[in-house]
């Protein structure tokens, strides 16, 4: 579901005598307060399903971190630079057919991670490529859905990755490419001359409705009802459907946050270069 099915479904059991008195604002808030509520269950139940892996580009050696940072699991040297994708488009079978801003040396069959590409969401993952040439090349097993907007990395999976580990701000030294610090909102990699760009892994909050899985949107409906609903006095002529409803989405609510709470999704490799984890055309 959507947000404006999950509010269509909300307004049905919280309908109001005479003028309406939610508005848009109320639903805002109480679909992202348990979006943030079940974002934490679930990932408490399963943190690895939330992990994300992506590049990190900079000029200097300080990287500004992404926002939904929750939890570091890994900082690795790339040793070179990812690439930009500048277009992604049918690739006249109904797979993806990705563009780069500058020639690739990658072949048939390497194992390549998208991130942050616009309108082409599906792309964004890890695939096994076909090379058309120094430009262009298809990602094996893809659906082409959306239309591209803008934006995209590409970096192709490789054992070669060097490991960064994190030491105090405390001991830096400035020439140490092989460690890092934090600093505010900054990962700085304690070498001033570093000039790769980084791999980053961690876990990620959910954020928003499409972070949380399907099967659990039920619950937000359920959240949504229990923090808008308003009970009429006790006696009146409404107060027993409407106790009977806030009752029953109150016992669904519990039920989600019960499932969140043994939330686990398959038993695959958390290696995204594992080949296990590779889209590849059937």
């Amino acid at each position: 579901m959507d947000a404006i099915e999950i509010e269509r479904l909300i307004r049905r059991d919280i309908r109001e005598i005479g003028a309406v008195r939610v508005g848009s604002d109320d639903f805002t808030r109480v679909i992202a307060d348990a979006v943030n509520l079940l974002g934490l269950k679930l990932v408490g139940a399963n943190p690895t399903y939330f992990n994300v892996r992506k590049s990190l580009s900079s000029l200097t050696n300080i990287f500004i971190l992404p926002s939904s940072i929750y939890e570091f699991s890994d900082v690795k040297d790339m040793g070179d630079n990812a690439l930009v994708v500048s277009g992604a488009v049918d690739d006249g079978s109904g797979g993806i057919k990705i563009t780069l801003n500058s020639v690739h040396p990658w072949e048939t069959g390497h194992i390549v991670t998208h991130h942050d590409i616009g309108g082409t969401v599906e792309a964004n993952d890890t695939f096994a490529i076909t090379v058309i040439d120094t430009l262009n090349y298809t990602l094996d097993g893809s659906v082409f859905e959306n239309t591209y907007t803008s934006g995209g990395k590409a970096f192709r999976e490789t054992a070669n990755f060097s490991k960064i580990v994190r030491k105090p701000l405390g001991e830096s030294s400035n020439y140490d490419f092989d460690t890092y610090y934090t600093r505010v909102r900054n990962l700085v990699i304690d070498d001033v001359t570093f000039e790769n760009d980084i791999i980053i892994e961690y876990i990620t909050l959910p954020i928003a409705i499409t972070d949380i899985p399907d099967r659990f949107h039920y619950g937000i409906v359920s959240y949504g009802v229990i923090g808008l609903i308003k009970l009429p006095k006790f006696g009146t002529q409404h107060y027993p459907d409407k106790y009977l409803v806030n009752k029953n989405h109150k016992a669904l609510w519990a039920n989600c946050i019960e499932s969140a709470g043994d939330f686990r999704s398959s038993a695959e490799s958390n290696n995204l270069s594992d080949v296990k984890r590779i889209k590849t055309r059937i």
